[in-house]
């Protein structure tokens, strides 16, 4: 039996590989890589983000000179749970120095893996984003696909949390913010 952590890291490397092949497969745009920008920037307050398209026509993100991959919450492979027994609080920003929890999610609860940055072969931060299941295609009578209780840590955000469009990007009370990948379960499977 394979150590849980040992697990997370083989499926944070599979998803970054996941997303970046999926670019790679198509070239990108211009305009997909300007939006792929707007999200990281809105992913990151405070920090220095950029996304243009790179050797390959793959896009190429950067948050504070850390390479990161942007997804869109729409393949089968952007999505994981929570798997840390006592659940995870999400913070801020993606400087840990800067960040500031925002809410803390329970154990299991079904999130999209927006964004993962690191400069080595294993991802050092998520951005992950708590989405209303029922939007989800795939998550109809899916046991992976779980909502768990959302405690919010100060002001929640106005509004119903909503998807906006199909690249991933949300507005309202979204539980979202970035974390360690140590304490997501990434869908190396998909939802399957």
């Amino acid at each position: 039996m394979h150590h849980p952590t040992l697990r997370r890291a083989a499926a944070a490397v599979l998803l970054t590989a996941t997303l970046l092949s999926a670019a790679i497969a198509q070239a990108a745009t211009p305009a997909q890589a300007a939006s792929a920008a707007a999200r990281l920037a809105k992913m990151a307050p405070g920090s220095t983000t950029s996304c243009k398209v790179g050797k390959g026509g793959n896009i190429d993100c950067l948050v504070d000179s850390v390479q990161t991959s942007v997804s869109e919450c729409a393949g089968d492979y952007a999505w994981g749970q929570v798997g840390e027994k006592d659940g995870v609080t999400l913070e801020s920003t993606f400087d840990k120095a800067k960040a500031k929890p925002t809410a803390h999610l329970a154990s299991r609860q079904f999130v999209c893996v927006a964004a993962t940055a690191g400069n080595h072969q294993l991802p050092d931060r998520f951005y992950i984003i708590a989405f209303p299941v029922k939007n989800v295609p795939g998550c109809k009578e899916n046991e992976l696909c779980q909502e768990r209780p959302q405690a919010w840590v100060g002001t929640k955000p106005a509004g119903p949390c909503q998807w906006v469009g199909k690249e991933g990007d949300f507005t309202g009370a979204c539980a979202a913010g970035w974390v360690s990948p140590d304490s997501i379960e990434v869908f190396s499977m998909g939802l399957q």
